[in-house]
């Protein structure tokens, strides 16, 4: 009866604590710009996602940028809150730099600046390169529908 209870607590326990496919990224992402150790810039910077801006007030909670334009952050929720909005706007369509139909490769292309950022994320994820962001993010792909001015032409040839 031990053992059923310690693996029914287990199992909730997971559940609960499981990161949404955003917090998964997000984590990848970090662990691939360094995020975590001390010494590191995006550490001291309170910037998980190693953000760049040209203004001083480009994020909630920016109090500053250094030499190199990284964001520096006042606390580390303002830096992952900066991280997973950014991704939240990929899933929703939002984003205008990104497109959920991107591959992780395609979102390393524009978005790091280290040829490793890519092997990185994509391990840490435990996907290819090549796997399409609303695969990761778990949404759906956009879907683009282009305009045929001339769709419904046999409606009005019939009419004649």
């Amino acid at each position: 009866m031990k053992s059923f209870i310690v693996a029914l607590l287990m199992m909730f326990s997971t559940v609960a604590w499981a990161l949404t496919p955003v917090e998964s990224l997000a984590d990848a992402i970090a662990r691939a710009e360094g995020f975590g150790p001390k010494q590191n810039k995006p550490t001291r910077f309170h910037n998980p996602g190693d953000f760049r801006a040209s203004s001083r007030h480009a994020y909630a909670g920016q109090v500053g940028l250094d030499r190199q334009g990284y964001v520096i952050f006042k606390s580390d929720k303002y830096g992952w809150k900066a991280l997973t909005d950014m991704l939240d706007k990929i899933a929703r369509g939002d984003s205008p730099q990104y497109s959920v139909n991107d591959s992780l490769a395609k979102l390393a292309r524009k978005y790091a600046t280290s040829p490793l950022w890519l092997r990185n994320v994509a391990k840490n994820l435990g996907v290819k390169p090549n796997t399409p962001l609303w695969t990761i993010l778990d949404c759906p792909p956009a879907v683009t529908v282009k305009a045929d001015p001339h769709a419904l032409d046999f409606l009005l040839q019939g009419a004649n």
